[in-house]
């Protein structure tokens, strides 16, 4: 399985996101190391420069980050430990391959710089749930169902990462809709310094809270049992 899927857009992903889509061109180039598409976006009327993000090309986490891959960051010195208690992941022998869940955005952006990465923004996030069509769902505008771990398929806990293939986005991304709620390195407005997280969780059991245009939001400080993260970089 590969380790990162890449979009490149070459206007303002807020335009195409919140405007509707236009004309693509998509092509694949694997190589050694990573498993990369390329997507050019184009046909959106341009923002005004305060508002419109950084267009540059950028590499997702297939997956969202593991217990056990966060447990290295905490051997290691860098990482606090998750918080622990009821549905927390952290300490449970059972869940090295689920989600780390219990961290809060700092512990999130924390990890990613160690691994050589950052959080994704809420725009770079989106494109990979949405595609340049504007899907309403990762796997397209078939209603949730199977395709997750949510309220009615996850036991009422989290889900090894990547359990539900046919909730994968067409380029392999999984659990973009459930499982944990992801932190993004956004704030949900420029007077709400709280931050956006996207995809709705295991917990959720309505369709609405898993569209891929959902935003979330929630504190920074915040951990809970449905909120993790996946990690993305600049190319």
């Amino acid at each position: 399985m590969p380790d990162w899927v890449a979009l490149t857009g070459d206007v303002p992903l807020r335009c195409c996101l919140f405007a509707g889509y236009a004309l693509l061109t998509l092509s694949t180039r694997p190589s050694a190391r990573w498993a990369l598409s390329t997507v050019v976006i184009v046909g959106c009327a341009a923002l005004p420069a305060a508002r419109a993000p950084d267009p540059s090309s950028f590499e997702l986490d297939v997956t969202e980050v593991t217990v056990d891959a966060y447990r290295s960051c905490v051997e290691a010195g860098v990482c606090g430990a998750p918080a622990a208690g009821e549905n927390c992941n952290w300490g449970l022998a059972d869940r090295a391959n689920h989600p780390i869940n219990c961290v809060d955005w700092r512990q999130a952006t924390t990890y990613c710089g160690w691994a050589g990465k950052r959080l994704p923004t809420e725009e770079e996030w989106e494109v990979a749930a949405r595609g340049v069509l504007g899907r309403e769902f990762p796997w397209g505008n078939e209603p949730p169902g199977k395709q997750l771990c949510w309220g009615p398929t996850s036991g009422g806990h989290t889900c090894p990462v990547g359990s539900f293939p046919a909730g994968d986005n067409p380029e392999g991304v999984k659990d973009l809709a459930g499982n944990v709620w992801e932190w993004t390195s956004s704030a949900y407005a420029p007077s709400n310094p709280s931050r956006v997280a996207r995809g709705a969780s295991w917990d959720n059991g309505h369709a609405s809270y898993v569209r891929s245009a959902y935003r979330g939001r929630y504190p920074a400080e915040y951990r809970d049992a449905d909120l993790g993260f996946r990690c993305a970089r600049s190319r």
